[in-house]
């Protein structure tokens, strides 16, 4: 169906359009009609952003800057009055909208979620909590923690589209979540503390982490991994470990990626690509696979251990050489078996 600017719409039909065979004009039979797109109409209304307001209180409301919003309380399809539009009109939550956690305090607020599904989801305050029970996400649903927010969810994720997130804040997914399809994080940092944060650990199911974004594994991680870039700030780490996590998933290098941070990563899924890898961070970072990537691997701070000697670039033990492992300035470095140590001078 194909539709002109004033609503119109042109129907086109012809009997076995998916056979395969080739389609002529001549076979096609179409009828011009004008009809109101009711429908369209109402997944729009469905997509609209509804701001958190469990007090119930609009008097003091702002939405320009957060006054009056947010807040502890329960998201559920049933309490009237918890959620404003954009006129800041009282509304009881309908499933498929936009949530917009909002408000003016940094203080810790746990938000107690039924059963509730969200087209998107916008964390624009630090502290928010999402908890209890499960939250599904339809379409292809975004999650966005603005600057300087730190969110959790520990609600089961589920849905079917994949999950988005951005954004410059963090974003923690504690629950054992089952939502399947890609996550893709296109800034900010995701931390993953349960092993099934991300998702389906499925082969389709992987997770692309796109330059300027950083993955922190806090738990055992097995879905495939994308990634590229050097993480938040160009400094931090595309792939890093605030405590102690692991990958066992295959690993692509999508470009040159800087992985570490501060605390032990143990990496044993295969990592391929034509890119090279950068050990940031004073932590720990273990690559135990039998790798295939053909680049440079730096080593800036930290410990970077390798657990065979085809862990090393093209999973060659001839690649153990100073030719393939760089120390940058100011760093001293020394071997044992298998194990690369730097710390600064």
């Amino acid at each position: 169906m194909a539709s002109d600017m004033l609503g119109s719409s042109v129907v086109c039909r012809k009997s076995r359009l998916g056979s395969g065979r080739k389609v002529h004009a001549k076979n096609l039979k179409c009828v011009k009609r004008r009809r109101l797109f009711l429908e369209s109409l109402e997944d729009r209304a469905l997509m609209a952003a509804l701001y958190w307001d469990p007090d119930g209180n609009t008097t003091n409301n702002n939405l320009t800057t957060g006054a009056g919003l947010g807040g502890a309380g329960t998201w559920n399809t049933s309490s009237a009055g918890r959620w404003v539009d954009s006129s800041n009109n009282p509304v009881t939550w309908t499933n498929g909208n936009e949530a917009v956690f909002w408000g003016t305090s940094t203080a810790a607020k746990t938000v107690t979620v039924t059963t509730v599904s969200a087209s998107a989801i916008t964390l624009k305050t630090t502290g928010y909590t999402l908890g209890s029970s499960t939250l599904t996400l339809t379409s292809p649903a975004t999650i966005t923690t603005e600057t300087g927010v730190s969110a959790t969810i520990s609600s089961v994720v589920a849905g079917s589209a994949g999950l988005s997130k951005v954004g410059t804040g963090t974003l923690t997914l504690s629950g054992t979540n089952t939502y399947a399809g890609t996550t893709s994080l296109g800034g900010g940092t995701l931390i993953a503390s349960n092993n099934a944060a991300l998702g389906s650990s499925a082969v389709a199911n992987s997770t692309i982490v796109s330059d300027g974004a950083t993955l922190d594994v806090r738990a055992s991680i097995a879905e495939p991994l994308s990634i590229a870039g050097a993480g938040v700030g160009g400094t931090t780490g595309a792939l890093v470990s605030g405590s102690s996590g692991s990958v066992s998933g295959a690993v692509s290098l999508a470009g040159d990626v800087s992985l570490g941070g501060t605390g032990t990563l143990t990496i044993s899924g295969a990592v391929s690509g034509g890119f090279g890898l950068t050990k940031v961070g004073g932590g720990r970072t273990a690559l135990n696979g039998t790798n295939t990537y053909t680049g440079i691997t730096t080593v800036e701070g930290g410990t970077l251990q390798l657990g065979r000697r085809s862990s090393l670039y093209n999973a060659a033990t001839a690649s153990w050489t100073d030719g393939n492992i760089t120390v940058n300035s100011g760093a001293t470095q020394r071997r044992e078996p298998f194990l690369a140590r730097v710390k600064k001078s």
